[in-house]
């Protein structure tokens, strides 16, 4: 657990280098995109916590690639709804937050809605979620998905 502590992009470039890991909590840590591209070398993580930084899109788009991720939270990130549709490629995640990035809409709800795996979805606070969206958020409740928003 490295949260808070300011660590920046250069930090996650060096934790990048840590290949066994399979849990990482590296919130609030003013990471971007490219200490989220650093970050995705770490494929054996199952677990990570990247929480209130910045990585947007892009960075959503790097973390991505560690496919074997089961938990996920990338609150308060600005990954909007091209964040979202790529993360909906994660075969293995059984729990996502994605709460207060205030980008995400319908098209981000609907991706997200067809993870294969997934039990717990955290989208509150993303306040451009319409009717559709929230249709979407209501079959996955009937599914049994614990979903919050």
């Amino acid at each position: 657990d490295v949260s808070h502590n300011q660590i920046g992009d250069d930090g996650a470039e060096a934790l990048s280098q840590l290949t066994r890991l399979t849990y990482l909590n590296i919130s609030s840590n003013q990471i971007n995109a490219a200490g989220a591209t650093a970050l995705s070398e770490l494929t054996g993580l199952t677990i990570l916590e990247i929480g209130y930084n910045k990585i947007g899109p892009d960075g959503a788009e790097a973390l991505a690639k560690i496919s074997g991720l089961k938990t996920l939270n990338v609150g308060s990130n600005l990954i909007g709804d091209a964040g979202a549709a790529a993360l909906s490629n994660l075969p293995s995640l059984t729990s996502l937050n994605v709460a207060s990035n205030y980008q995400i809409g319908d098209a981000g709800v609907t991706a997200l809605s067809n993870l294969p795996s997934l039990t717990y979805l955290n989208v509150a606070n993303n306040n451009q979620i319409g009717d559709s969206g929230k249709r979407e958020l209501d079959k996955l409740s009937k599914r049994g998905i614990r979903v919050l928003y």
